[in-house]
């Protein structure tokens, strides 16, 4: 390596490091953006009679159905404002969207100071823990 040069990460490290920063309940949440299959226009999610209030519903993106979940309310939080779009998760969650509050942002590594990373697998076992039955 020349003189002066840092050593760089692999493409696919340097991705795997950014993240997807929003508000929620007052907190700086973060998702690694590994987790996150993309952002989709939030529409009108059918509602699920009887379900939780954390379950927004479902929402029809080409053929695929995602449970759209409030993630303020799955966190305890009121409902506030939200972002004109869902956060879909990435498989193996891909069925499951996440409704965020606004600012969305992709950030690096060194800006995501002060946001608690979030953990899917943690997020979705406190939902399934609140459903009286099934899974989402």
């Amino acid at each position: 390596m020349p003189a002066g040069t840092a050593p760089t990460k692999p493409a696919r490290a340097a991705e795997e490091d950014r993240v997807l920063v929003f508000g929620c309940g007052g907190r700086r949440l973060a998702l690694g953006l590994r987790h996150v299959a993309g952002l989709v226009e939030a529409g009108r999610p059918v509602p699920v009679p009887l379900a939780p209030d954390f379950v927004v519903g479902l929402l029809d993106r080409r053929g695929s159905v995602l449970a759209v979940l409030d993630l303020s309310r799955l966190l305890g939080h009121e409902g506030g404002p939200v972002a004109p779009f869902v956060v879909r998760l990435a498989a193996p969650w891909d069925h499951v969207a996440l409704r965020v509050a606004e600012p969305v942002r992709l950030v690096p590594p060194a800006d995501r100071e002060g946001a608690e990373i979030l953990d899917p697998n943690a997020l979705l076992a406190l939902a399934q823990s609140a459903l009286p039955a099934g899974r989402i």
